[in-house]
């Protein structure tokens, strides 16, 4: 099971996270992580925006290699789209449901 946090390595910051917390002008919510991020409304288009700095970042190794495991199915709660696209390999697993 991965969560929003599963690109972390070594207690590091999330560098998607401090991007958009950047953009909003609002550096001092990190401690809050994600969850502070969403619960205001976000500016149009800001989905958009942080799709693409998803899409951006280099999977790690560890986490590439997780890619590459025989799942026959992944849990998570990330928004983050790569995820999807590091666990689609060899046609699986099916996405059900994603926001």
């Amino acid at each position: 099971m991965l969560g929003q946090d599963a690109w972390r390595e070594n207690g590091q910051e999330d560098p998607v996270l401090a991007h958009a917390l950047a953009r909003l002008g609002r550096e001092d919510a990190k401690q809050q992580g994600w969850l502070q991020l969403l619960a205001e409304p976000l500016p149009c288009g800001f989905y958009g925006w942080l799709t693409e700095r998803f899409e951006r970042r280099v999977p790690p190794d560890w986490l590439s290699a997780l890619g590459e495991m025989p799942w026959s199915a992944v849990f998570t709660s990330s928004l983050d789209p790569a995820l999807k696209e590091l666990f689609s390999k060899r046609q699986r697993p099916e996405l059900v449901l994603t926001n």
